[in-house]
């Protein structure tokens, strides 16, 4: 017997990418590849109600208009690049045993510095989503800025988490070590000029 899926997008277009369907399984990670211009974020931005768009996205059967809307983007949570985290101040989440824990999983130790890698940004945008607990994640080019074995640790820690139920991933990137680590990956092609 099939599971119904965790999260669905039904014909979700906007102006920028080309209409979508998907239906990610509980525990799935899709992958999002293509290129440069083709609407990836926006799409993840849409998925989040975040972007205005067409069609329509459902989590656990219910559509996102049934949410209050931050109550969906909670649960369909939306993790920027690194480079959007520059100047924002970081919550304090590094105070609990389960954020301390996770914080050294992903290599993260000690005090934050003021001044940060790239690498470092993605590793701390990872750790905040996780804590906030989404039933959906939506990476935005988490990983672009460090080494494959920096994206081999990423990969690592979202499977983990992903093993919990009522949890899925969309990965938007280009790298190979992302990708391979995804269950299914979606190619987007490039807009075409009228």
């Amino acid at each position: 017997m099939s599971h119904p899926p965790l999260f669905r997008c039904e014909e979700l277009q906007t102006a920028f990418s080309p209409r979508i369907d998907l239906d990610l399984p509980p525990k799935g990670m899709f992958g999002l590849r293509g290129p440069s211009g083709c609407g990836k974020t926006t799409l993840l931005l849409a998925m989040a109600d975040l972007a205005p768009h067409r069609g329509r996205c459902l989590l656990e059967g219910r559509p996102a208009m049934d949410f209050r809307p931050e109550a969906w983007r909670r649960r369909v949570l939306y993790t920027p690049p690194a480079s959007r985290l520059r100047r924002e101040p970081f919550p304090e989440l590094l105070h609990s045993d389960r954020a301390g824990t996770l914080a050294k999983r992903l290599g993260i130790d000690g005090e934050l510095k003021q001044e940060r890698s790239s690498g470092e940004d993605q590793r701390l945008l990872l750790l905040r989503s996780l804590l906030l607990e989404p039933s959906v994640l939506l990476l935005d080019e988490m990983g672009a800025h460090m080494d494959p074995e920096g994206r081999g640790l990423l990969c690592r820690v979202v499977r983990e988490w992903l093993q919990q139920d009522g949890r899925g991933v969309i990965w938007v990137s280009h790298n190979r070590e992302v990708l391979e680590a995804c269950d299914t990956v979606i190619e987007m092609e490039a807009p075409v000029d009228d």
